[in-house]
């Protein structure tokens, strides 16, 4: 071997050292913060039992069944029957938006995660709840935030809701908006200047 190679080595070697600690830190950084969390309540494990809406679930929480508002989304409001350009639309909606993705998202949410472990995160305290009694939280699923894949496919409305994720909810749907999946696809009269068919 000669030198030149004998220094690629060397280098190549401190540089995976470098990258395993680096990682080995991460880790355990990551896994000091989720036990932190979870000691204070912040994290549970539960079941998602029922779909109500895609921003609404039935979990087992605690030995009972509780409803879930999650936070920082809104979903399609049920269908009426109601005339706008010859179409079904919900009250949610401006004209010009399709009423049967309201069903759309909630069944793929409910394909999704329907009897599967989800992790509840509660950024306000464990059992904050709403005007209603819902529990407020974030759900994901192995590591995934729920909300986040139905605003990445256009399925949800980021709510303007001042909350930890905002940022990032927001971002995947201006995201979906400009490339008109889900329900920005079924929007008649997009365009620039269209607003959020709702009051949040």
């Amino acid at each position: 071997m000669n030198s030149r190679t004998a220094k690629i080595v060397v280098t190549l070697f401190f540089a995976a050292i470098i990258l395993l600690c680096f990682v080995f830190t991460y880790g355990i950084s990551s896994y000091l913060k989720s036990e932190s969390e979870r000691t204070a309540g912040l994290i549970h494990q539960s079941r998602c039992v029922g779909i109500i809406r895609a921003d609404t679930i039935m979990v087992e929480y605690e030995g009972r069944t509780e409803t879930v508002r999650l936070i920082g989304i809104r979903a399609p409001d049920t269908v009426r029957e109601d005339a706008v350009d010859g179409r079904r639309v919900a009250a949610v909606f401006a004209p010009g938006f399709l009423m049967d993705e309201g069903a759309i998202s909630r069944n793929t949410l409910a394909a999704w995660i329907f009897m599967r472990s989800l992790r509840l995160v509660f950024p306000y305290g464990p059992d904050t709840r709403d005007e209603e009694g819902r529990l407020l939280a974030y759900a994901d699923l192995h590591g995934i935030d729920i909300a986040t894949k139905l605003l990445q496919g256009g399925q949800l409305f980021a709510t303007d809701d001042n909350h930890p994720r905002m940022e990032q909810y927001k971002a995947l749907e201006d995201d979906a908006r400009l490339n008109r999946r889900g329900l920005w696809r079924a929007a008649s009269r997009l365009d620039e200047g269209l607003s959020k068919p709702y009051e949040s």
